[in-house]
């Protein structure tokens, strides 16, 4: 099925406001979006335009064994923004994987080590706290650990499907389904959807979320040209079915607005987009940006966020799209392409009135080779300097070759 989602285009000559530093020479305060770009063809440019940008760096051990390491999770919370890291899998492929709190100075302070795999985060506004990574952290920024979900690679948290006041789910990349008491915190297996759903090939469970009395979940393991182990899968609270086999990333709903469920994947053509609208799934067809993410292990993470109020920043196969979060008469609007890229970007949130994007790096030189960010007094811009670890992509982090 092949729908298209309504066409918004901007007028031609359309000018945005942009404060231009005094150093740099310029005595006019608009300019095109065209002239904007053709300013800044790069990183590098775009810092040296517009002086102040931060970055952070965040450090994993550089000794074996070394996959990769990067950002997993990111959310504003208890006046900071937290992050946890990541590695391919487990202790088994690095250390120095952590939990880190960012002030509103962009200084970045190591809480508590976990060694894991965790890219999961979810703001439960009953109990007021947030889950994120193997953490779950109270409004005031006390910490608490959880050791026995840390022992799995953690993709997702959503709110319970019938009492979300008191427990939410955990989903593993292993397809292991957990449920957790927000109070005790103790959990325990529900489900193993590796077995339910018969999955041969290796499974790599990604996103999920629940909304309008739905669970839905997604398994992006897509190695071959017609691989059909992978999916997006739902559960009604009774019983769960495929919806698709094709590869399948990320489930987001701001959960009010009618709560309209969508969901991201794809197939050998091109982008599958799906959104729930009052109880029947839609299934859009986009295009594909690049072909640089065809693979499960390069499709890590894309991400439906909210990063304004009320509105989605959509990332998929390398395309930016800002997402309307409702539907109206039944059917989905204001789907628009921003820009593209070649990044793995596992996560991205405001944050003191910007947008902090994540990072991932696989070393290409498999060495101990690593960058760490260090303040530049006179700029405010993190450079790259040649010690020990880290990386200076925003919030990000580096290490080797990825291993899975």
């Amino acid at each position: 099925m092949q729908t298209e989602a309504s066409r918004e285009q901007s007028p031609a000559g359309h000018f945005l406001r942009v404060p231009l530093p005094a150093a740099a020479g310029y005595d006019v305060g608009m300019l095109s979006r065209r002239s904007l770009l053709s300013l800044v063809p790069a990183a590098a440019a775009a810092q040296s335009r517009f002086a102040g940008l931060p970055n952070v760096g965040l450090k994993a051990n550089t000794q074996g064994p070394r996959s990769e390491c990067g950002v997993g999770a990111l959310m504003p919370w208890a006046d900071a923004l937290w992050a946890v890291t990541y590695n391919s899998h487990k202790q088994g492929t690095g250390t120095g994987l952590s939990l880190y709190r960012i002030d509103d100075k962009f200084e970045a302070v190591e809480v508590h080590q976990h060694n894991g795999t965790h890219a999961n985060r979810l703001v439960h506004r009953q109990s007021n706290q947030v889950f994120i990574g193997p953490y779950a952290i109270d409004d005031k920024g006390n910490h608490r650990f959880l050791p026995t979900l840390a022992e799995h690679r953690l993709t997702t948290t959503m709110p319970h499907l019938t009492d979300p006041a008191n427990r939410v789910y955990f989903l593993t990349m292993e397809g292991l389904l957990f449920e957790h008491d927000v109070s005790t915190h103790e959990s325990r297996q529900v489900d193993d959807l590796v077995q339910r759903f018969q999955i041969k090939q290796r499974p790599h469970f990604k996103g999920g979320f629940t909304s309008q009395g739905r669970m839905a979940v997604t398994n992006n393991g897509f190695y071959e040209f017609g691989d059909n182990q992978a999916g997006l899968f739902e559960f009604d609270g009774k019983t769960w079915r495929a919806l698709s086999r094709k590869p399948h990333m990320d489930v987001a709903t701001r959960g009010d607005f009618g709560g309209v469920l969508f969901a991201t994947g794809w197939d050998e053509s091109s982008v599958l987009f799906w959104a729930l609208v009052k109880g029947e799934w839609q299934r859009y067809r986009l295009p594909k940006s690049s072909n640089r993410f065809n693979h499960a292990w390069q499709t890590e993470w894309m991400r439906i966020r909210e990063v304004e109020t009320e509105h989605f920043l959509m990332d998929i196969f390398g395309m930016f799209y800002e997402l309307q979060p409702l539907a109206f008469e039944g059917h989905i609007w204001g789907v628009k392409p921003i820009c593209a890229h070649l990044r793995t970007i596992p996560d991205y949130c405001p944050f003191r009135g910007l947008l902090a994007l994540a990072a991932t790096r696989a070393h290409p030189m498999r060495t101990t080779i690593h960058w760490a960010a260090s303040r530049n007094r006179a700029s405010g811009l993190a450079r790259p300097t040649t010690c020990g670890n880290g990386a200076n992509r925003r919030v990000g982090a580096d290490r080797g070759a990825k291993r899975r």
